[in-house]
């Protein structure tokens, strides 16, 4: 299974007819599909490895497949000659880590979709991602995978893909977002459609052994992934990394249009605060506190009082809605003092907001964080944020 942008048909046809040397025969049927997955001389299978709504993986027994097919066709979750590719339990981010709490396996960018439902696809973000299906392939049969019209008009993408004669395994892709809006999908949602079709001749045995070394994914499935601990979306390629001044670069222009309305020392606190944020992509925010405070005095003269940086967490138990942290601090502040709150929880209908609850004079004494959540959480969570105080 390889990854090609989507050039219509015509490409895809072409690229088979070269590669292996066959043409296309047919498009199957869900049926015609079907009565191979039950053909028990031939290897094809189709199945949900992955059951998002009892969030467990499912394997398909031998004794069970053919109750299992029968069911398909009666109330099938395919419409005509198309199945339906669903988004898996993890997705995999590139840009970006992901919280603590919402990691799969502790890994900075894998993002577990069994707490929360859901994943934000942050504007021109690239994410990887797996589907629930597991599939079987002989050496007959290929198949297309295409992104959904209705994802496609809001500019999320899925890159179309195909899916070689025996393959074996669950599907990996990669979805863009094309827009300057987040997007949101859920764990179980359709992001792609399947077209299998019949090659007009069987491709030789050994092509099936030749994906072992030419795919980084085959042979991958859902039990594997949450049992182990091996890369569960492996890549071949790895990006440049971003240089320093590069990740400054890359934060500046994503946050343009703040910097552009912030006016005389606010421009230079503003600029601060956004190279605290290209400094949290390099490394983490909270071991370069130092620094952001370094900067800020440096550029003294230019302001007239200095930022006070922090990092917080704040426990919101659970059924509760909201939740609050006093922080004591001791800092002098201006008429006007602002709060920035510089935290990844949009996606998850959380409001973190900062207030200064205690003044004497001109010193701010205490600073109140509250965390505020649509919905009563089900179980108790931590949310971890950075702060920074503009006097």
């Amino acid at each position: 299974m390889s990854h090609c942008c989507c050039l219509g048909w015509s490409y895809y046809f072409l690229h088979y007819s070269a590669r292996l040397k066959v043409i296309i025969n047919k498009m199957l049927t869900t049926k015609d599909f079907i009565a191979k997955c039950k053909d028990r001389e031939n290897i094809t299978k189709y199945y949900v490895n992955f059951d998002h709504i009892n969030k467990e993986v499912f394997e398909l027994h031998e004794s069970e497949s053919d109750d299992y097919y029968d069911r398909l066709l009666v109330y099938p979750k395919t419409k005509a000659a198309r199945f339906a590719i669903t988004l898996g339990p993890i997705i995999k981010r590139h840009e970006r880590d992901v919280r603590k709490s919402l990691r799969f396996q502790n890994r900075e960018n894998y993002q577990s979709l069994l707490i929360s439902g859901k994943a934000e696809i942050k504007p021109r973000e690239t994410i990887s991602v797996l589907s629930n299906e597991y599939f079987e392939l002989d050496g007959v049969t290929a198949g297309i995978i295409l992104p959904r019209l209705s994802l496609t008009d809001i500019g999320l993408t899925l890159v179309s893909t195909y899916i070689d004669p025996r393959w074996k395994g669950i599907l990996q892709m990669t979805i863009v977002n094309n827009t300057s809006k987040s997007i949101y999908l859920s764990m179980g949602e359709a992001i792609g459609v399947l077209f299998v079709f019949e090659l007009s001749s069987e491709i030789e045995n050994d092509f099936k052994d030749s994906h072992a070394n030419t795919s980084h994914h085959y042979g991958m499935n859902w039990r594997k992934i949450m049992d182990t601990e091996g890369e569960p979306i492996p890549t071949k390629k790895q990006a440049a990394p971003v240089t320093f001044f590069g990740s400054i670069k890359n934060s500046l222009a994503k946050h343009q249009n703040r910097v552009f309305q912030a006016v005389g020392g606010v421009s230079i606190v503003g600029f601060i605060y956004f190279l605290a944020g290209a400094i949290h992509d390099i490394n983490n925010f909270k071991n370069d506190l130092k620094t952001t405070s370094e900067l800020a005095q440096k550029n003294q003269d230019k302001l007239s009082t200095r930022i006070f940086t922090g990092s917080q967490e704040v426990n919101l138990g659970k059924f509760q809605t909201v939740a609050t942290k006093k922080v004591k601090i001791n800092h002098k502040v201006r008429s006007n003092p602002v709060i920035m709150i510089n935290s990844d929880h949009d996606y998850t209908g959380l409001v973190i907001v900062g207030k200064i609850t205690s003044k004497v004079d001109q010193t701010a004494k205490e600073i109140t964080f509250t965390v505020r959540s649509d919905n009563a959480q089900p179980v108790s969570q931590s949310f971890q944020f950075e702060w920074i105080l503009i006097p």
